[in-house]
C-alpha cells in the first residue's frame, strides 16, 4: 500500500505504492509548483534499493511573496501541547492549488499537511496497487495488534516521519476493497514548512537514506549520544533516567559538522543521492568511528559476555520491535553486524577495549567536549541546575522530614497538637529558614551558607544544622503561631463588636425610613426612635 492519510472515512481514496516512474514525475511535478512560493525546496534522499513508493515527501522554507509571508509565523507545536484544531493557515490552500491537489489533509499542526494529488495520466497503465513485500527500505509491517512500528525518535506525531502518522505504511496484505472507495488513483504528498533553511537542512539529513539514522542511532545511542528532528545532543546520564528532555546538551544542527563528528565522509555527496544499494548504505553507516566490535569470547555459559554494547544489552523494545518490522534494520542487526564480527572488523582501540559501557561513554562525553568546545560549560550549568533542584527537593520533601520526624517532635516538651503546637508548623518553619532564607524565626539561621555559589547545596552541613537546631526552631514557631492565633482571635471580637454596634446605630437614631409593599399599599413610616416590630402596619 502507499500512503494511508486519505484511505479512511471521509476520504476514502486509493493511494497505491508508485513504482519509480512516477514516484520520479510527481517529485519533478511538486519541486515546481512549490519552488512558485518557496525559495528553497528539498526532497529527501530516497532509500536504497527501493522499486515502490508509498508517497512524496517535501520540505520548504523561505516564502517568496508577501502574501504567503505568513508561512514565517508557522511553528511546531510544542512537545505535549496538543495541536491546534481551528482554521487552516491561509498558505496550506495556496500550496493545494499550486500542486492541483484534490484533496487536502490539514492536521492541526502548523508545520505539516497532507495533500492527494491525482494520478499522472501519462502513467495510467501503472495504477495498479503494488505491495512491495521484499523492499529492505520502504516496508513498515502492521503488527498483529494493528499498531504500526514507530521510531523511537520524538516528533509531535509520535513518528519518525516528515508530517502525519503512519504517512508512509506498508502491510504484507492489502485491506479488503471498500464499496464506497473512489476508484481512481491518487498519489499521497506530504509537506512540512521549516522555519528557517537551517532547520530544513537538519529535517533533510535526518531523514535522508531511509532507515540510515535507525543504523547511525544503534551506534550512538548507548553512547550517550541522541540525534533527534533538530540536532545532535550529549546526553547527562545522571539525567536521563528522571527527565530525558533535560538530560539532552545540545552539540550541533550542522550535518557537515555532524558528520566530521562522526567520521563519515559527506565531501563527494553522500547525502546528496541513493546509496546503489542497502549494503552500501552498511558500509557507510559502518565507517562510524564510534563503531565498535567487541569480538566473541565464549562465557561460562557458552555465550558473548565481553562486548558493553552488545545489542542484547542496549537495545530498547522499539529496537526489538523494529528487526520484526523494518526489513533494513533486521538485516543490519542479524546479517552484516555478525558478519564482521566474525571477521575480527570494527574491533575497539586497544585501550577501549577493558572498558565498560559507562566509562564508554564517559570517554565519547569528552571527546563532545573535545570537538563541541561550548557544550563543555553547556553541560556543566544543565548538569549543576538539575543537581541543584534535585538536592532542594531533596532538603524538602526528605532532610527536613527526616531530622524533625513525627517521634522526634513528639517527644518534644512544648508538643501539643491541639493548641497549635503541631509538627506540620515546626516542618513550614525549617522550610522557610533553610531553603528561603526567613530570619524572621527569633533570627535563627545558618551561621555559614548552606549552598554553594553554584546554587548546590552542602548536604552533610544542612543535615547537622538542621540536627543541631530544629528543636530551637519549634519553640519559637509555635510561640509565634499561638501569639498569631490569639491575635487573630482578639481581631475577630473585636470585628464582631463593631458590627453589633453598628446593627444598633442602623435601627436607632436620626430618621429612617421605612417602606414595605409596592403600588398602593404602601407604607411609609419615618421615625427618631427604635422602631417596634409592630409599629409598621400595611392595609
Amino acid at each position: 500500500m502507499g500512503g494511508s492519510a486519505f484511505t479512511q472515512a471521509p476520504y476514502l481514496l486509493r493511494t497505491p505504492r508508485m513504482p519509480p516512474e512516477v514516484y520520479q514525475h510527481m517529485v519533478t511535478h511538486c519541486h515546481t509548483a512549490l519552488s512558485c512560493l518557496f525559495r528553497t525546496v528539498m526532497a529527501p534522499v530516497e532509500a536504497p534499493d527501493k522499486d515502490s513508493f508509498g508517497d512524496v515527501d517535501f520540505l520548504v522554507a523561505q516564502p517568496i511573496d508577501a502574501d504567503v509571508d505568513e508561512s514565517a509565523n508557522i511553528r511546531e507545536p510544542e512537545e505535549g501541547i496538543k495541536p491546534k484544531t481551528g482554521e487552516r493557515p491561509v498558505i496550506w490552500s495556496k500550496i493545494e492549488n499550486a500542486l492541483g491537489a484534490a484533496r487536502f489533509k490539514y492536521n492541526g499542526k502548523d508545520a505539516t499537511a497532507n495533500f492527494a494529488l491525482p494520478w499522472p495520466h501519462e502513467y495510467a497503465s501503472l495504477e495498479s496497487n503494488v505491495v512491495d513485500v521484499n523492499s529492505a527500505n520502504d516496508q513498515q509491517v502492521q503488527l498483529a495488534d494493528g499498531t504500526p512500528e514507530h521510531d523511537d525518535t520524538p516528533t509531535h506525531n509520535g513518528e519518525n516521519k516528515l508530517a502525519v502518522p503512519d504517512a508512509d505504511t506498508t502491510k504484507v496484505e492489502e485491506q479488503p476493497t471498500n464499496n464506497n472507495q473512489e476508484v481512481s488513483n491518487y498519489v499521497q504528498v506530504d509537506i512540512r514548512i521549516c522555519s528557517t533553511v537551517k532547520q530544513l537542512l537538519w529535517a533533510a539529513f535526518k531523514h535522508a537514506h531511509g532507515d540510515m539514522w535507525q543504523l547511525l542511532g544503534t551506534i550512538i545511542r548507548p553512547l550517550g549520544l541522541k540525534a533527534d528532528e533538530t540536532a545532535l545532543y550529549l546526553i547527562i546520564p545522571e539525567i536521563e533516567p528522571i527527565n530525558k528532555k533535560r538530560a539532552m546538551v545540545f552539540l550541533s544542527d550542522d550535518p557537515s559538522e555532524v558528520c566530521d563528528f562522526l567520521g563519515l565522509p559527506h565531501a563527494d555527496g553522500q547525502w546528496e543521492k541513493p546509496f546503489a544499494s542497502v549494503d552500501d548504505m552498511f558500509a557507510y553507516a559502518s565507517q562510524c568511528r564510534f563503531f565498535w566490535l567487541w569480538p566473541h569470547t565464549p562465557g561460562s555459559d557458552g555465550t558473548a559476555c565481553d562486548d558493553p554494547l552488545a545489542p542484547t544489552r542496549t537495545q530498547t523494545a522499539n529496537d526489538r520491535r523494529r528487526i520484526k518490522t523494518r526489513p533494513a534494520y533486521r538485516a543490519w542487526v542479524d546479517d552484516f553486524i555478525p558478519r564482521l564480527r566474525a571477521r575480527g572488523l570494527h574491533a575497539p582501540p586497544a585501550q577501549l577495549a577493558h572498558l565498560s559501557k559507562d566509562a564508554l561513554r564517559d570517554h565519547v562525553r569528552d571527546e563532545c567536549f573535545g570537538f563541541f568546545p561550548a557544550s563543555r560549560a553547556l553541560y556543566a550549568a544543565q548538569l549543576k541546575a538539575w543537581t541543584a533542584e534535585r538536592q532542594e527537593l531533596a532538603v524538602r520533601s526528605e532532610l527536613i522530614k527526616s531530622v524533625a520526624s513525627e517521634e522526634a517532635v513528639a517527644a518534644h516538651p512544648g508538643y501539643d497538637p491541639v493548641h497549635g503546637s503541631s509538627r506540620s508548623i515546626v516542618l513550614a518553619a525549617l522550610k522557610k529558614i533553610v531553603v528561603e532564607g526567613d530570619a524572621s524565626y527569633g533570627g535563627i539561621v545558618p551561621a555559614s551558607p548552606l549552598r554553594n555559589p553554584d546554587g548546590t547545596w552542602r548536604m552533610d552541613e544542612a543535615a547537622a544544622w538542621l540536627r543541631g537546631n530544629w528543636a530551637a526552631v519549634a519553640e519559637v514557631a509555635w510561640a509565634m503561631h499561638r501569639a498569631k492565633c490569639a491575635g487573630n482571635s482578639d481581631a475577630k471580637m473585636k470585628r464582631k463588636a463593631e458590627e453589633a454596634a453598628g446593627n444598633d446605630a442602623a435601627v436607632g437614631g436620626d430618621d429612617v425610613v421605612v417602606e414595605a409593599g409596592s403600588g398602593v399599599g404602601v407604607a411609609h413610616v419615618t421615625a427618631t426612635e427604635p422602631l417596634e416590630s409592630s409599629a409598621l402596619s400595611v392595609k
